[in-house]
């Protein structure tokens, strides 16, 4: 296919207008789906840290002064009754779960995509067949591992280098690590990490896949997703560095939120600017919501589209008009344009002659002696 420039932003164009459209339900979403590892992530930081907060209590209204080593063995005491059955527990929760509410947010993404109006509900159908359970589960796992094939050469080969120099430095009496070395070491990896981020990317497109039939195998449905980009992945790099811009923004507008109450405080003191810093972090933190929940959509719809771009009419046949706009087929022709056949002509009957008399055949015979005769 002639894949142009032209071509992403017309992709992109239509998602964007789409999510526009469908913002409120883009927005909760979203907060539905951080809102289950958020409860599980502050249950784990209490069941960690909870007797830490009740001995300090405790002790400031008693007037005792908690010296360091005392706190470490309030820590270690909670970790040793209960906590880490408490971390074990929602750490396994937040695994059963994440695949198909991952697998809902993906149902999500494609039906506004193909043109549908979906609600946030969608987010929890996983959970209404067993089926859709276990294929959610399974593909999270699948693209976990998957990933983790792709990344753990590099890495492994980076850590091995970081210790060879750690033991050759120290080896050489130098005190210190060549820092710099060490930096740079770093950099080439993230940049080693580019293409693989790009690799793995094309595995997501699996959950299109499994939409479609759940019969399929998960790592056949991230294969055949993978192969669909197979020549493309330069193109898939300009799209998703395309949305830098994007990311940017919302990094900016959070964090100067947050910075903007941090000159509050600074300012103002601890009065004026406090209240500035309250507002400050609730206004940053409800952008953040916002900004994140268009990024996201915006970004994931686009890559569905380029998929179904590369993958052909075929993905999309029963999608709406409008969903298919890069690669719809040609109309056809009117039927009275349509050459018809002629209609058959009915045979003429056929009469049965009766025999030519003796004296018409010398009749016949004599005229041919007088033509053949005249013509000499």
């Amino acid at each position: 296919m002639n894949y142009t420039a032209q071509v992403r932003k017309d992709i992109k164009r239509e998602c964007k207008a789409r999510v526009k459209e469908r913002l409120g339900s883009c927005v909760g979403i979203q907060f539905l789906f951080a809102l289950p590892f958020v409860l599980l992530t502050v249950i784990m930081v209490v069941a960690i840290y909870g007797g830490l907060f009740s001995a300090l209590v405790s002790a400031a209204s008693a007037g005792v002064m908690l010296t360091d080593e005392m706190l470490t063995n309030v820590i270690v005491n909670n970790m040793m009754h209960g906590a880490m059955n408490t971390i074990w527990v929602a750490t396994l929760v937040s695994v059963i779960i994440s695949g198909p509410l991952t697998y809902g947010l993906m149902k999500f993404y494609i039906g506004l995509r193909h043109g549908e109006e979906p609600h946030a509900g969608i987010l929890f159908k996983p959970f209404t067949s067993g089926r859709s359970l276990w294929t959610g589960m399974k593909m999270s796992f699948c693209l976990t591992f998957r990933a983790l094939l792709w990344v753990i050469v590099p890495v492994l080969l980076w850590v091995i280098v970081f210790i060879a120099v750690i033991i050759s430095s120290a080896v050489g009496g130098s005190v210190e690590p060549p820092m710099g070395f060490i930096f740079a070491s770093y950099f080439v990896l993230l940049i080693a990490m580019i293409p693989i981020e790009i690799k793995v990317m094309t595995y997501q497109a699996g959950w299109l896949i499994v939409n479609n039939d759940e019969e399929t195998g998960v790592w056949a449905a991230t294969r055949e997703a993978s192969h669909v980009f197979k020549g493309h992945y330069g193109k898939l790099v300009v799209f998703a560095l395309s949305f830098i811009l994007w990311y940017l923004l919302m990094f900016g507008v959070v964090y100067g939120c947050f910075a903007l109450g941090a000159v509050g405080i600074a300012l103002l003191g601890p009065g004026s600017g406090a209240a500035v810093l309250i507002v400050s972090v609730i206004a940053g933190l409800c952008l953040d919501v916002v900004l994140s929940a268009f990024v996201n959509t915006y970004v994931n719809t686009s890559f569905i589209g380029l998929y179904e771009y590369f993958k052909g009419p075929s993905v999309n046949a029963a999608a709406p008009e409008y969903a298919q706009p890069f690669y719809s087929a040609p109309a056809s022709a009117p039927i009275s344009e349509v050459p018809q056949a002629p209609a058959p002509q009915p045979k003429p009957e056929q009469t049965e002659e009766a025999p030519a008399s003796p004296e018409d055949d010398g009749s016949a015979d004599n005229a041919s002696d007088d033509a053949g005769r005249t013509g000499e």
